[in-house]
């Protein structure tokens, strides 16, 4: 799905029609652009852009962060899928049920109309969530000059250092394969702290993951989390900022995994806010 606007806020009154003629189950199963009634599976939407690709956040607000509908138009978004086995029944195992959920509150702009435009929405929701990083890496720049005709035509160019040698040590996940999907470029929604042994500008930032899903393939075993990032150090706002899935084609090893990776290191139940 990829729509290009020129009012960000008429993102939601865009599709409100086909909205209107997929709700099956009554307007107040709508949310923002997601379902009630599937809703821990429909935040699993991720920007499928490049990162080199992905924009920041319109400058209007248009939806919360954990709607498809935060993301700036004009870039391909995926939404999940449901996952079947040769029964029928379904292969997702939700570990954020839609249960968890508290309160979704939604406050539309003008009349009510749940497919309109939206004012303001955020959900309270029981969740557990891992503390974790992520990394900016640091870049060295070479100055060139070009000439054509003249010899004052100057530019720069940057470098990524991906293998730049400091102590910052990643997650360790036991050989899953990594997919990571950020929803935004980002510009000052992470704080990000330098790495004192770069000079080029390396740097961390806290994140935390919510573990959403499990899906048993054919080959293994899929988890998905969303990212969070924490509006406030004494908050208990969130986020999101993007997904990410480990993908283990050993169901043993992934158990093994959450055994001695997530589960010392996890929270405890609390009560948090996504934004």
């Amino acid at each position: 799905m990829s729509l290009n606007l020129t009012v960000e806020k008429d993102i939601l009154p865009a599709i409100a029609g086909c909205a209107r003629a997929a709700c099956t189950i009554g307007e107040h199963d709508y949310a923002a652009g997601l379902w009630r009634s599937t809703f821990s599976r429909d935040l699993m939407w991720y920007n499928a852009e490049q990162p080199r690709d992905t924009k920041e956040r319109p400058k209007d607000w248009t939806a919360s962060s954990w709607s498809w509908a935060s993301v700036r138009t004009g870039q391909k978004i995926v939404l999940f899928q449901p996952g079947r086995i040769a029964s029928g029944r379904s292969a997702d195992q939700e570990f954020f049920a839609t249960e968890a959920i508290k309160t979704l509150k939604i406050e539309q702009t003008t009349g009510g109309d749940p497919f309109g435009r939206i004012e303001s929405a955020h959900f309270r929701a029981d969740a557990q969530l891992f503390l974790c990083s992520t990394r900016r890496f640091c870049t060295s720049q070479g100055r060139y000059s070009r000439t054509n005709r003249r010899d004052d035509l100057m530019f720069l160019k940057s470098y990524f250092r991906p293998r730049c040698d400091t102590d910052c040590t990643g997650l360790d996940v036991y050989d899953a394969t990594v997919s990571t999907h950020f929803d935004i470029r980002f510009k000052t929604e992470l704080n990000y702290s330098p790495i004192q042994a770069c000079s080029w500008g390396c740097g961390t930032a806290s994140v935390y993951l919510l573990r959403v899903l499990q899906r048993h393939t054919k080959t293994g075993v899929a988890n998905y989390f969303m990212i969070l990032n924490k509006r406030e150090e004494q908050s208990s706002t969130y986020e999101r900022i993007g997904v990410v899935l480990l993908d283990w084609e050993d169901v043993a090893r992934s158990a093994k995994w959450f055994e001695e990776i997530w589960t010392p290191s996890v929270s405890v139940l609390q009560e948090i806010i996504m934004v």
